[in-house]
């Protein structure tokens, strides 16, 4: 009868980590190559946790393996330049006494019922401009009392073509009186108005495309979502602000895309990754997915996380100067 020869703990380790620096080194080439496939592109979006797994990964192989060493330090290489510039954050340039806006950031999850919750994170920000995603019919109804004295101005994107796609959608609150330019964009699209602060026109954008990366018909409406923004912003002579869950981070090729047909800058090359998803104790090794971009008369000179409301997100508060006379 064969002898059996159980593998010793060492020899497993030593597999496992032959394993995992080959399988990092093959997604790291994956990503370069086939970044713009939906579910590769989807793991794009971890590569400054693949660039931490694949150093700590590198470390142990020299131990461990050396030549499994080479190729885990190959892969933290590849995932460097993508996930370097918002390590190092870029000096953000401002103007002294230039008018500040502020604008608040909320997926609120549609299955959170604790409507107290969200109306305590809307009030608390006190921002201009409020962006409230995967907001339901039933829940606004209840909400918006909550917040009309503070926020007496609103345009509702809840019955807008993409409920078609979805049940819920995007509310847009403001101080100020808001003028709704959905009607001049593509009939798929984000919620989209204009309203006056500091003297000067100011158009909100609020985007909230599915985060599907295999379903074919929401593949194509993000990217029909994301053309419109383009289109609005290019249609609007003056500051503008895109508040997003864009269920995108930084180091996806989809992100640096979006910005640069928008030829805007990229706001956490300044601020760095502030994670937003999941809420809770899995935040600080969350991913980047909600943002407040500004077009190139206005800079975000600061991020601030809030809580949560009940969320599977964290509330994102960003403060805008306006940077140029009108």
């Amino acid at each position: 009868m064969p002898s059996c020869t159980v593998p010793s703990v060492s020899r497993i380790l030593e597999m496992l980590v032959v394993v995992g620096a080959v399988g990092l080194f093959i997604a790291s080439l994956a990503m370069i190559v086939g970044g713009s496939v939906p579910v590769i592109e989807v793991t794009t979006n971890f590569r400054p946790h693949l660039l931490v797994l694949a150093t700590g990964l590198s470390a142990v192989a020299l131990v461990v393996h050396r030549p499994a060493a080479v190729a885990a330090f190959a892969a933290a290489l590849i995932f460097l330049p993508s996930t370097l510039p918002y390590l190092v954050n870029e000096q953000v340039v401002t103007q002294p006494g230039a008018a500040e806006i502020t604008a608040l950031q909320f997926n609120t999850l549609y299955s959170n019922d604790d409507v107290a919750a969200i109306a305590d994170v809307v009030l608390d920000a006190n921002a201009d401009v409020v962006a409230l995603h995967e907001m339901t019919p039933d829940r606004w109804s209840e909400l918006h009392p909550l917040v009309a004295g503070s926020y007496p101005h609103f345009v509702n994107g809840l019955d807008e073509p993409l409920a078609e796609i979805r049940t819920f959608g995007t509310v847009l609150l403001s101080k100020t009186p808001l003028r709704s330019v959905i009607d001049d964009a593509p009939p798929i699209a984000p919620v989209a108005a204009v309203t006056e602060i500091h003297g000067r026109e100011v158009l909100a954008i609020g985007l909230h495309p599915s985060p599907s990366r295999t379903d074919a018909e929401k593949i194509a409406a993000r990217h029909t979502l994301l053309d419109a923004t383009q289109s609005l912003a290019d249609a609007h002579d003056g500051p503008a602000l895109v508040i997003a869950d864009l269920n995108i981070a930084p180091t996806s090729p989809e992100y640096s895309e979006f910005l640069e047909e928008l030829d805007w800058p990229d706001s956490r090359r300044t601020l760095g990754i502030a994670p937003t998803f999941p809420a809770g104790l899995g935040n600080p090794i969350g991913i980047a997915i909600d943002h407040v971009f500004a077009s190139p008369e206005l800079v975000v000179t600061n991020f601030q996380r809030g809580d949560d409301g009940g969320s599977d997100h964290v509330s994102l508060l960003a403060t805008v100067e306006l940077v140029t006379a009108p």
